[in-house]
């Protein structure tokens, strides 16, 4: 997955974590992948299906690159 500036990329998979002061919320595609989401918003149940498009960025608030949750769907 490249994460280069302002490229938009999409996500699927179910919501495992709500996140805490030093993670953000995490996601694990259907490929397996682990990938950290800033700004999913807490009513999004853990073990919801989503799709996230955003794009990747670093947070003060998280550890590590995350997408940025500018478009979800709850499938």
């Amino acid at each position: 997955m490249a994460q280069e500036a302002d490229q938009v990329e999409t996500v699927t998979g179910v919501r495992e974590t709500m996140g805490n002061a030093v993670e953000c919320p995490r996601l694990r595609t259907d490929d397996g992948r682990s990938v950290f989401i800033f700004r999913l918003p807490p009513d999004v149940a853990i073990g919801s299906r989503v799709k996230v498009t955003g794009v990747f960025v670093h947070p003060t608030t998280c550890i590590g690159p995350a997408l940025r949750a500018d478009r979800i769907d709850v499938l």
